[in-house]
């Protein structure tokens, strides 16, 4: 999961620059701005949605998927500021969901011996997903600035479609 968003954040300052002819000081702001409505939209997913509605964690990844594939593919095809700003809100948000929901998945669907080893992997998926997510990003990037986006949401599509028999295996909570 790790993986596509880094895949996709690592590219999205060239993507707002390119897609809107910003300066590289006017690309500063915008997508800083962009990237902190992200994170305040991750926030808020953690500290309510996660919080106060006490999802299982499949329930917080089935919902969380749908909304990353839509972000990635108006990442894809957007060319305005407001409409990227807001598939990067809509990303956050989901984030903010699957994140825990990986988590917690990941540990429920394990024996108590094993919660050690299973954290180990959980621990060990962000920083290999911002290892590799930008090599793949910039290369997709060069060879046509939609593609990043478009992997991504392929690659939640087939998630989505795959999360049936991947809850088979996983206790709830």
């Amino acid at each position: 999961m790790l993986f596509r968003s880094a895949l996709v954040q690592q590219t999205m300052g060239f993507r707002f620059q390119d897609a809107l002819s910003l300066s590289t000081t006017e690309t500063a702001k915008v997508l800083g701005l962009a990237m902190m409505c992200s994170a305040a939209a991750s926030l808020f997913a953690q500290s309510v949605v996660v919080q106060r509605t006490r999802l299982a964690p499949f329930q917080l990844l089935k919902l969380a998927i749908p909304l990353l594939t839509i972000a990635f593919i108006v990442m894809a095809v957007s060319e305005s500021r407001w409409v990227l700003t807001g598939a990067m809100v809509i990303q956050g948000f989901a984030m903010g969901m699957a994140g825990p929901g990986f988590t917690a998945g990941a540990s429920l669907s394990v024996e108590a011996e094993e919660q050690g080893a299973v954290a180990g992997v959980i621990a060990s998926c962000g920083p290999l997903g911002f290892c590799v997510g930008p090599i793949f990003g910039g290369m997709l990037y060069q060879i046509l600035p939609q593609l990043p986006y478009a992997v991504a949401a392929i690659m939640y599509v087939v998630l989505t479609f795959s999360m049936g028999r991947l809850s088979r295996g996983v206790r709830q909570a």
